[in-house]
């Protein structure tokens, strides 16, 4: 079944183009259809180029805006780790610089790309390449599966790359993080 992914004997499947539908899941699809989402099959995929240039446009983009925070608020926050005699007020500015350095390399990343794929579908890479980001059913992205997508996409760097790498040779070209969070990049023109 191409909505919930049991293996059922044809006796007990729907037809559907190529895709087949079992009975159960039957109502949901056809409804979807009524209501202008597109099936499965119906999607289609941005290219392993497009994806690669939409990443690196997000790169560019998120690269200026960390190294743009990093010159205005590490400065401060160091200043307040060296500035006093006091162990505890030194040990606290020790804190705020770990704290500030971890929220402009994770944070600002994590709410730039939350922020435009629940907006907007896709991140400014993503719309100057034509693509954006859906489920598996076309439906568009939540504000929970953005989140899981970004820290799942950490892992698709922690191997090397190798979870990105896996979208050259999809089908569907579906990254690792993709596949994990049943997400697809397909084209938006």
């Amino acid at each position: 079944c191409m909505e919930c992914g049991q293996f059922l004997s044809r006796d007990h499947l729907i037809q559907y183009g190529p895709n087949w539908v079992c009975g159960n899941c039957k109502i949901f699809v056809f409804q979807r259809l009524k209501e202008g989402v597109a099936a499965p099959g119906e999607l289609r995929f941005a290219t392993f180029l497009q994806r690669l240039g939409a990443k690196i446009i997000d790169s560019i983009i998120v690269f200026i805006a960390v190294l743009f925070l990093s010159f205005i608020l590490m400065p401060i926050l160091m200043s307040l780790s060296f500035s006093s005699d006091s162990p505890a007020v030194s040990t606290f500015g020790i804190f705020l610089t770990t704290f500030g350095y971890m929220f402009i390399t994770f944070g600002i990343p994590l709410m730039y790309t939350v922020y435009f794929l629940t907006k907007h579908g896709a991140t400014p890479g993503k719309m100057a390449m034509g693509a954006k980001v859906v489920l598996s059913d076309g439906s568009p992205i939540t504000r929970g599966r953005a989140i899981a997508r970004f820290f799942a996409e950490i892992l698709s760097y922690m191997i090397l790359w190798i979870g990105y790498i896996m979208a050259a040779f999809d089908r569907e070209t579906r990254t690792l993080h993709d596949i994990i969070c049943n997400t697809r990049v397909v084209r938006s023109s």
